[in-house]
Formats: C-alpha cells, structure tokens, sequence
C-alpha cells in the first residue's frame, strides 16, 4: 500500500480499534466478565473487521485498479478483486 493513499489513516485507525476491541475482550476474559458481554464485544470486532475490509478493498480499487494504465492491468485487478470478494462472501 503506498504511502500516498489517503485514506491511510482512517486503515490505521480502524485497526487500532481492532486491537483495543481484542484487547477489551481478553481483559474481559481474564476478569471473568459475563459471557453475554463479551460475546457483543465480538460482535462488534466482527462489524470492525468487515469496515476495515472494506476500506482495504476501496484503496486496493482506487490505487490499482482505477489507475492501471492498459486495459489488460485494469483486467488483472478486476480478477484479483472478484477473488477476494468471493473468499470474503465465503
């Protein structure tokens, strides 16, 4: 990922709430906390974890696949994208 990209930020933030979501929960693991509490705790990663796929999608579309020069790279991106959007529906 190029340093140029924008949203780049918003990426880094969104995983730094990944690891204090994932830290919480094991704070809450080790304090015993109750089972109804962690398990929305983990439902919120996994709302977390499909914004931050996201966001990586829309810069890998931006940065490759909008600005591939030849028709045949804009192809390859186009196969590469369909291939994770289909192991992410999976």
């Amino acid at each position: 990922m190029a340093d140029s990209i924008p949203s780049k930020r918003k990426i880094i933030s969104r995983i730094h709430k990944l690891q204090g979501q994932l830290k919480a929960i094991e704070e809450g693991v080790q304090n015993d906390d109750e089972f109804f509490k962690l398990l929305q705790q983990i439902g919120s990663i996994k709302g977390s974890a499909h914004g931050l796929y996201s966001e990586m999608i829309e810069a890998h579309i931006d940065e490759y696949f909008l600005n591939a020069s030849t028709q045949p790279k804009r192809e390859k991106e186009a196969k590469i994208i369909a291939s994770l959007l289909k192991s992410y529906i999976k």
